[in-house]
């Protein structure tokens, strides 16, 4: 069977309400809503995950793609994010990110019912490809650190019963920068 993406992001009625659209705000707009983005709590990620899907919308309209492209186009990056972005250990590899998206792609630029269905012609491949590694991989290290979890691991050291700390020994550079060192004011050459 078919894995394609076809209609599982935006649906028609949300795309032709797009493309009816002349307003770069508005878009912006209807994106947030479809997108579902409110959702995201972080005002930051919010703004750059509505940035990554209007260029995206914009290289759409640019390319002239139909309604149908333009479904599997923003469902295929939307899908590469996600996945990009899941966590610390999942494709940390640019290059295993991009084999990965182009196999998403090609199931649907070749027609070999059932395992692919033909939705971009070749050139459309192709300039989809241009666009993503210039516009998206360009910046894979940027989305990354922006919307991967950090990890953050926290040591506790506990003695053991009857052990007592020892006290640790303060150097005289830290004793200076502490004011408990004092020197004797040099005296004055006689003349």
């Amino acid at each position: 069977m078919v894995e394609s993406v076809l209609w599982e992001g935006l649906t028609r009625q949300q795309l032709q309400d797009l493309e009816a659209v002349t307003d770069p705000e508005l878009s912006r707009s209807l994106l947030s809503e479809f997108m579902g983005l409110e959702a995201e709590p972080d005002v930051r990620k919010r703004e750059i995950l509505l940035d990554f899907h209007f260029y995206n919308w914009a290289f759409c309209r640019e390319a002239a793609f139909s309604i149908k492209k333009s479904s599997v186009f923003m469902e295929l990056m939307r899908q590469t994010l996600e996945r990009d972005t899941r966590g610390p250990e999942d494709y940390n590899d640019s290059t295993v990110s991009f084999a990965a998206f182009k196999e998403k792609l090609f199931i649907h630029a070749v027609e070999r019912p059932p395992r692919s269905v033909s939705i971009f012609t070749r050139d459309d491949a192709h300039r989809i490809v241009d666009f993503v590694l210039d516009a998206y991989y360009r910046h894979y290290m940027v989305y990354k650190y922006i919307f991967t979890g950090k990890v953050v691991t926290t040591l506790e050291m506990q003695l053991p019963a009857g052990v007592e700390p020892v006290p640790m020994v303060t150097g005289l550079a830290d004793m200076e920068m502490a004011g408990e060192v004092s020197y004797p004011a040099p005296e004055e050459a006689e003349a």
